[in-house]
């Protein structure tokens, strides 16, 4: 495992949303990207994730805004992906927030 590529001010946070804890996917990776910052030191990887069976707020421009607060400037692309609604309503909430349209990407099946 060699992170000596990474640049220095690298940062990937991922975002995700599922109905419930059974329909969550990709747990089991973010789960072992921790494990490797961790071990190695890195804090280049956050997970959040929002289960609304848990009622948990929306992720909308306010909840965005929140989390990522000034680091907003520092974020170089956003990639989105899951159901139409949802890519919508986050492309619309991080344009909201200030977050240049041109680089949201995103990911659809």
């Amino acid at each position: 495992e060699n992170f000596s590529n990474v640049k220095k001010d690298f940062k990937l946070i991922y975002f995700s949303s599922f109905a419930d804890n059974e329909s969550a996917v990709y747990h089991d990776i973010c789960e072992k990207m921790m494990e490797l910052e961790k071990k190695y030191e890195l804090n280049i990887f956050e997970f959040r994730s929002r289960i609304s069976s848990e009622n948990e707020e929306r992720w909308n421009s306010e909840k965005l805004n929140q989390l990522l607060g000034n680091e907003i400037s520092k974020v170089e692309k956003i990639f989105l992906c899951g159901p139409q609604k949802f890519i919508d309503d986050i492309k619309v909430s991080v344009i909201e927030i200030g977050f240049p349209k041109e680089k949201i990407f995103l990911i659809r099946n």
